[in-house]
Formats: structure tokens, C-alpha cells, sequence
């Protein structure tokens, strides 16, 4: 398999990460913004449900995006306290930082699964049916660890909700799962010269 049938793959990782900058400029006003702000509150040892502590914490973000409060803004915290729970591991992380994480991470799964499928070609099975299927196949032929990947096609599919997951964990296991992927790969083109 020529590594030129990676081009494809990548360009569509390239793309996802500039479809993203749209959705990463105008972070502030999404339902994200409002869990991300609701953990920073609590790692600053604050009460989200505190209407004073919320109404200061979103009119001092907006300033921060230059932007004017969208009418209505919440005027209260209005999710259940584990979304922000689920959230503080990216409340370090600037807001635009933690929205691109996920962009990233929700935009490059399906060109994984694409080279994935590709890989399996290569190893001389069938192509798989599913993105979900090249993912667990392949994680039986060349052993890793595809829990990120599965993870994030449920999130795509709607069948999991991004907040019940910690971003670092995720990526930290799909970073790893593609080091592993993409060394057995490269190993696997070399040993054919």
C-alpha cells in the first residue's frame, strides 16, 4: 500500500481542524461555554447555582470575547451540577482551547477510521462495513486500545453526551491508540519494500 493513499485521510483532518475555527471563534455561545464556565467557578472553589457568583462570571467572559450579553443570557446555572463536574478538566484550559479539543478530536475520528480501513485492506482483510467496524477489527489485528475512538463515534452519533466524558482522558487514550496504530502501519510498509 502506497503511503500516498494516506493524502486523502489527512486532507479531511485538515479540513475538520478548519471547519472548526468557525465554531471555536463563537465558543462563548454555545451550551459548552456555560459548562466550562460553571467548572471554573466550582475550581475556584465557587457556587455556580450563586446568582451573583454566575452573573459576574458570564458578563466578566463575554467582556472577555469583547462581545455584549446575548439576550436572554441564563441568569442562573441551569444544569445539573455534574456537567460541570464532568467539565473540570478542561476549565484550566482557556475556552477556546477546550472547544478545539473537542473539534479536534470529533473531527479527525472519522479520517482515522478511514486510514484504519485502509490499514485493514492492507493486512488483506475486507473493507469494513462501518467506521465503528473498521475500529474494532482493526483493534484485534494490531493490538490498541479503541475506547477514545468508540467514545467519540457514540458522541458524533448523539448516543453519548460529550459532558460525561473527560476530554484529557479521551485524547490522551486517541493520542496513544494512533501512535500505536501508526508505528504498527509504518513497520508493516516497511517490512514490504
Amino acid at each position: 500500500m502506497s503511503r500516498l493513499a494516506y493524502i486523502g485521510p489527512a486532507i479531511l483532518i485538515v479540513y475538520a481542524l478548519l471547519r472548526s475555527i468557525d465554531v471555536v471563534e463563537h465558543a462563548y455561545l454555545m451550551d459548552p461555554h456555560y459548562f466550562w464556565l460553571g467548572a471554573r467557578i466550582l475550581a475556584q472553589g465557587g457556587d455556580p447555582y450563586d446568582a451573583a457568583t454566575w452573573d459576574g462570571a458570564v458578563r466578566a467572559s463575554f467582556a472577555q470575547f469583547g462581545a455584549a450579553l446575548p439576550p436572554p443570557w441564563p441568569a442562573e446555572f441551569r444544569y445539573p451540577l455534574w456537567t460541570a463536574i464532568a467539565v473540570l478538566p478542561l476549565a484550566a484550559l482557556p475556552l477556546q482551547a477546550a472547544v478545539a479539543l473537542w473539534q479536534l478530536l470529533l473531527g479527525s475520528v472519522s479520517a482515522f477510521a478511514t486510514l484504519f480501513r485502509h490499514a485493514l485492506l492492507a493486512l488483506g482483510d475486507a473493507a469494513p462495513h462501518s467506521k465503528r467496524e473498521a475500529i474494532q477489527i482493526l483493534a484485534t489485528r494490531i493490538p490498541f486500545e479503541p475506547s477514545a475512538f468508540l467514545q467519540l463515534l457514540d458522541i458524533r452519533d448523539h448516543k453519548t453526551d460529550r459532558t460525561q466524558l473527560d476530554a484529557k482522558d479521551v485524547f490522551t487514550r486517541y493520542l496513544a491508540a494512533v501512535q500505536h496504530v501508526t508505528a504498527a502501519v509504518d513497520r508493516m510498509l516497511d517490512n514490504d519494500k
